[in-house]
């Protein structure tokens, strides 16, 4: 390029900074440091800093042409005619439009001839192949609106509808052609909502333009939630140990006991769905529940015979099911939906128990875990109810914040584990199941051995009831 070329630039962009008002903070800043990139040559970071700086004016043209200028420089000439032609949008300038016609005038014939050929491939009614020829006349030629009308006459026929109605929309607002005015409000209030907010976006970015979202009904939620969980026999257990500890502590104030059940956990389930109508979402559930466990201790430090013992129950918790969403309610352009939601799912469930005293000298001195390290399993039907609020912020996603409540009681535990052998400190594998056996301090959650019964014993009940809070983050495929 020749230094006279080269001053011009220099020109026209201090002419601009004269004459533009005075911007505060990061745009004065990123003006000044993206003019010593353009004045060092280092066109690809003055690019960067120009283009940093439209965020932070609310009239950006000086940035536009800075951008215009790299890109020529950088050999980008229909990038460079679409920046300069920003810039001229907002603020008119002879020198600016010349330029354009300079660089237009300097693309090879091979390019320029785009439109002519697709005009050719309208008479002959071959509208798909007269779409890329339109795109890259919009490309490198952006005033041409003729190709912004033809291109949304080959979108239109083809039945694309959003194209259609941007490209004649441009054209509109270019040409203010009364005759397209009623053609595209009719054509814009056939839209989705989101298209119309697509378009609209369009509008003010201008060409060339992004492809429009479209969902194709399936969609993935990431769900994590908190839920309060009943673990009625697990509490009543605690409260079990508890009493006995209180009684044995007003003869001995040495004895301690610490135990408790969680009150509830977090939850993570992944929800793939299929929008079956505007209101209706079916989907599947795969989930866990991190609960943690149950845990108790005690001690004496009065008795040497009767040595310190804790015990654990940790629980594991999978659930599997469908779900089903319906959104009856809609406010602000379907951006905000009320939904309900009901997930019937089959839960599959684990209990891993340990204690200490399985393997003590006097095994079960003075307290009454459950004699077995080992683990249970068992499984059962239950499910959700949840209500909330669906909020979509861009076309392709969602959040979501709801409240609800988890009904599930499973019941049943069988497994094996290692218990008390006949010498004192010796352990043998024993098969049996875990169950609830009421007494003189409250209910107790006791093992009892395979062929074994129990006077007023029952199963153990994992009650997983309680309220849940909870977020989806959903992307739209």
């Amino acid at each position: 390029m020749s230094r006279k070329i080269f001053f011009s630039f220099i020109m026209i962009l201090s002419l601009c900074a004269i004459s533009a008002p005075v911007w505060a903070g990061t745009a004065d800043d990123d003006y000044s440091q993206a003019n010593s990139y353009y004045m060092q040559k280092d066109y690809p970071r003055a690019f960067n800093a120009y283009q940093a700086a439209i965020p932070y004016d609310s009239f950006p043209y000086r940035a536009y042409l800075g951008m215009g200028n790299c890109e020529y420089l950088m050999d980008e000439k229909k990038k460079a005619i679409e920046y300069l032609q920003k810039s001229d949008d907002l603020n008119k300038d002879v020198k600016i439009e010349t330029f354009i016609q300079k660089i237009k005038a300097s693309i090879p014939p091979s390019k320029s001839g785009s439109f002519t050929k697709a005009e050719t491939c309208l008479k002959n009614k071959q509208y798909r192949e007269a779409i890329p020829l339109l795109k890259e006349v919009e490309q490198y030629e952006p005033t041409n609106y003729k190709a912004f009308y033809d291109l949304g006459y080959c979108y239109y026929v083809q039945g694309d509808r959003p194209e259609a109605a941007l490209n004649f929309a441009y054209y509109e607002s270019k040409t203010k052609d009364s005759t397209v005015t009623s053609l595209v409000a009719k054509m814009e209030r056939q839209l989705s909502m989101d298209d119309q907010d697509w378009l609209n976006d369009q509008l003010q970015l201008g060409p060339p333009f992004s492809p429009p979202f479209h969902s194709s009904g399936f969609g993935i939620r990431f769900e994590p939630t908190f839920q309060l969980t009943s673990l009625k026999d697990f509490n009543n257990f605690a409260a079990e140990m508890q009493n006995r500890g209180g009684a044995e502590a007003q003869s001995d104030s040495s004895y301690a006991v610490t135990v408790g059940a969680p009150p509830g956990g977090l939850g993570i389930d992944l929800n793939p769905y299929l929008q079956v109508s505007e209101d209706l979402e079916v989907g599947l559930t795969f989930g866990t529940l991190f609960l943690g466990q149950f845990s108790a201790t005690f001690s004496d430090l009065n008795s040497a015979n009767d040595p310190d013992g804790n015990s654990s129950i940790a629980y594991q918790v999978i659930e599997t099911g469908i779900s089903v969403r319906v959104e009856p309610i809609k406010l602000y352009k379907n951006k905000i939906k009320f939904f309900v939601e009901a997930d019937p799912a089959y839960y599959i469930t684990g209990l891993t128990t340990a204690n200490s005293e399985i393997t003590s000298t006097t095994p079960n001195a003075g307290y009454d875990f459950p004699m077995v390290t080992g683990n249970f399993s068992s499984s059962g039907f239950g499910g959700r109810f949840k209500m909330g609020v669906d909020w979509k912020p861009i076309p392709n996603s969602m959040v979501s914040g709801f409240l609800g409540y988890q009904l599930a009681q499973i019941q049943g535990f069988t497994g094996s584990g290692s218990v008390p052998g006949s010498t004192p400190g010796s352990t043998v594998n024993s098969s049996g199941q875990l169950e609830t056996q009421p007494g003189k301090y409250g209910t107790s959650i006791i093992y009892v051995p395979n062929g074994t019964t129990v006077s007023g014993a029952s199963p153990l009940i994992l009650d997983l009831s309680g309220f849940i809070i909870g977020a989806d983050f959903t992307i739209l495929l």
